[in-house]
């Protein structure tokens, strides 16, 4: 078994449906899935990246409101930064640990991270390992490693976030899910074993839709300072083209947020998608941590 972290740049306990459409997930995350701290948090500027239009990726739903989950360390990338994970999964782990140690990009690390790459603005630690791999498709292998290869890639590139993730193959999983312990799942379709269905996850297992969630919401759109600082700063030219995209603050439900969720497969535009994807995850994990650190 290896823990991976992304340099290559290229390319919930509730059942969620990833769907080329909208991906939908049954509710029922549980409250204080703390699964990481945080500290030094800091508001900074995140490099820029050159928008390239991205491929179509599966839609997904997210878990509901539990604990916050990973760590968060000089958080920033365009305005404010934030981590959050959330989404719940259905299944149980699959199998042992063993890992593959073959891979399709990224690279091995003992313990800790591997640096994303020259010209990153951050150094995240989102790790993967993956769950009895020897016993996969090999062509599922290669599949599930590129998709999460890229998606570590801008995790780690774009935020300082630390999240250590299990990842299954289990056929019986319909799309693909995730939940704030750290374990992600893939199903049997392939068509979700590509780079924003495994980021739409990850952002579950670092805390989308776990506690505090429902208490960021009010009337659908998220109250922290932290999202509203960042959605304010985010230059027109590091957005996706459509109207929704240029909007300033964050909507959702129980289980998602838009723009920028990877919820549908029409969210994927640009690798801005992906960018800001992260800047939005991280910006909400501060805003968590302030809720958190403000109850009596």
């Amino acid at each position: 078994m290896i823990m991976k972290a992304v340099v290559s740049k290229t390319a919930f306990f509730t059942s969620c449906f990833l769907g080329f459409g909208l991906f939908c997930c049954s509710p029922g995350a549980e409250e204080n899935g703390d699964n990481g701290d945080t500290e030094d948090l800091t508001i900074g500027s995140g490099g820029a990246a050159t928008a390239a239009g991205g491929a179509s990726s599966g839609g997904q739903d997210n878990g509901e409101s539990g604990g916050s989950g990973g760590t968060i360390v000089d958080q920033a990338s365009g305005g404010a930064a934030s981590s959050q994970s959330g989404g719940a999964m259905n299944d149980e782990p699959s199998g042992g640990s063993g890992g593959h140690d073959s891979g399709s990009g990224g690279s091995e690390t003992a313990a800790g991270g591997s640096d994303p790459g020259e010209g990153c603005p951050f150094s995240g630690m989102v790790k993967y390992q993956l769950n009895n791999s020897d016993a996969w498709p090999a062509e599922v292998v290669g599949l599930i490693e590129d998709a999460m290869d890229e998606a570590t890639y801008y995790y780690n590139c774009y935020a300082n976030l630390s999240k250590s993730i299990t990842v299954n193959y289990n056929p019986s999983v319909p799309t693909a899910e995730a939940n704030v312990d750290g374990w992600l799942s893939f199903g049997a379709d392939q068509g979700y074993m590509q780079v924003a269905t495994a980021m739409h996850e990850v952002a579950h297992t670092l805390g989308v839709a776990y506690y505090p969630w429902a208490e960021l919401m009010e009337n659908g759109r998220w109250t922290g300072s932290h999202i509203e600082q960042l959605m304010s700063s985010i230059p027109a030219e590091e957005r996706d083209p459509d109207q929704y995209s240029q909007r300033t603050y964050i909507t959702g439900d129980s289980q998602h947020f838009w723009p920028y969720g990877l919820n549908q497969a029409s969210e994927y535009q640009s690798e801005w998608s992906l960018i800001n994807h992260v800047r939005i995850v991280a910006a909400m994990q501060l805003d968590k941590q302030a809720y958190i650190e403000s109850r009596p």
